[in-house]
């Protein structure tokens, strides 16, 4: 199965490795990965399909996938983040890099909101996910 390729950031290709919140069949909350790093994505405007994206450190994306990580925090913990405006194509997407201070705080995820597992499909990425992250000897979680 291949990999839906969601954006190009830099010089890297973000392909969607998984859902983690839809509305409507489209998903506003996922995480993506291009060959080694992990990226944490917003929907910050459903209608134009506007985008805030981030670079996750494997901890974080591990204790965001446990609750123990607040999904607002995800974004405003980074330096950086990515403004992805979508265009037709995704080589045409305008993406603008910014200090996490520019970010726009009413379209983050509520104060303290902790992601929660709903589906069986969520379940089994976790699992995934923790046997990779931990044979990695990340043990201090």
């Amino acid at each position: 199965m291949d990999k839906e390729l969601c954006f190009f950031v830099e010089d890297s290709k973000l392909y969607l490795e998984q859902v983690l919140v839809d509305y409507n069949d489209i998903p506003i909350f996922f995480v993506c990965k291009d060959k080694m790093k992990y990226y944490a994505v917003l929907c910050s405007d459903i209608e134009e399909l506007n985008y805030i994206v981030v670079n996750l450190p494997d901890i974080d994306l591990y204790n965001l996938l446990h609750g123990k990580l607040s999904m607002r925090s995800v974004f405003t913990n980074q330096k950086s983040y990515w403004e992805i405006i979508s265009g037709d194509t995704i080589e045409s997407d305008i993406v603008i890099r910014k200090s996490v201070e520019e970010i726009n705080y009413s379209v983050l995820p509520e104060e303290g909101a902790c992601f929660e597992v709903l589906t069986d499909d969520i379940s089994s990425y976790i699992q995934n996910f923790d046997k990779e992250f931990l044979t990695k000897g990340n043990f201090k979680v």
